[in-house]
Order: C-alpha cells, then structure tokens, then sequence
C-alpha cells in the first residue's frame, strides 16, 4: 500500500504544487472515509459529501492541476458536476441497500429513511441540473451535448435505482 501511495505522491511532486495538494487529499479522505474511530463513511450526511469530494471533486482537480490546467470558473464548475455526481452515486447505493444497512450501519439514508434518501436523491438530481445550466452557460457546448448530459443527470439514478423504483411502481399500482 505504502507503494501505492508513494507513487502517485511522487509524480504529483515534479509536476505542480496544486496537483500535489490534490492529490495529497484525495488521499486524505479515501483514508478517513474507513479509518477505525473517524470512519466519515458512517457520518450523517459527512459520507455522501465526503464521498463525492474524494471519487469527483479531488480526483478530478488532481488530474486537471498536474496536467497543467489553470483553475478558472468553468473548471470548478466540471469539477462540482463530478462531485455532485459522486455524492449521488452513494445515495443510490444506500438506497438500494437500505434493507440490508437497516440497524446494521449508519448511513445517511437508513437515518433518514427511505423517502428521505429519495427527498435527497432528488435534490443531487436538481443540484447537477443547475450545475449544468451554469457549464452551458460558461461554456459553449453544443445542444446535442448539453442534452445528452441533461438525460444523463436523470437517467443514471433512475437507471441505478431500478429495483427500487419498480417496487415504489408496483405498490402504488396494486389493487388495494
């Protein structure tokens, strides 16, 4: 592991100051999500954020900042839409997994229960829309572009929460 780690710490070091500090948190919080005694990963509300700054937000400016990227508006904005992405990535995962997490761990959505993992879910899903709106408007992406991101953005927690959304279908279309 120690080699794992060095590497990437290495080669940040040549290359810029703001690419190593990246990289040094991405670090920092892939080790604190888990870690004995601090785990962010059974925080309220700390994991879903913590986990869309450690596999969005920070991998993403690592690799923009090594390459030599300038932070400006519209980076931050493409590094914001990862994050937001990431943050929804592990709502969808507790909500799939709410059943199983139930009195088993404390994640943010078996505290909140299922309808308030949907209420946040959907919340991430209006966050990114408007972060897509603010890219558009920064940027000069095409309209076939800003579309497919735009289906995108609603279709993948959808499309991650299948099962979930069949049997919130299902319940409601029963005969009662």
């Amino acid at each position: 592991m120690g080699v794992l780690l060095a590497i990437p710490i290495a080669l940040s070091c040549f290359l810029t100051l703001a690419g190593l500090l990246f990289t040094l948190l991405s670090i920092a919080f892939l080790t604190l999500y888990s870690i004995k005694y601090i785990r962010l990963k059974e925080r309220f509300i700390v994991d879903i954020i913590t986990h869309g700054m450690m596999f969005g937000l920070f991998p993403f400016l690592a690799g923009f900042t090594l390459a030599g990227g300038d932070l400006n508006t519209l980076t931050l904005l493409l590094a914001s839409m990862f994050m937001i992405i990431g943050c929804e990535a592990l709502l969808t995962h507790q909500i799939n997994d709410y059943e199983e997490d139930f009195g088993n761990s404390s994640t943010t959505v078996v505290r909140v229960g299922l309808n308030g993992g949907w209420a946040m879910l959907c919340f991430f899903i209006l966050l990114s829309i408007v972060n897509l709106v603010l890219i558009a408007h920064c940027s000069d992406i095409g309209m076939m572009f800003h579309g497919s991101v735009f289906a995108y953005l609603i279709a993948y927690p959808l499309y991650t929460c299948r099962g979930e959304v069949q049997g919130v279908i299902n319940n409601y279309s029963c005969a009662e």
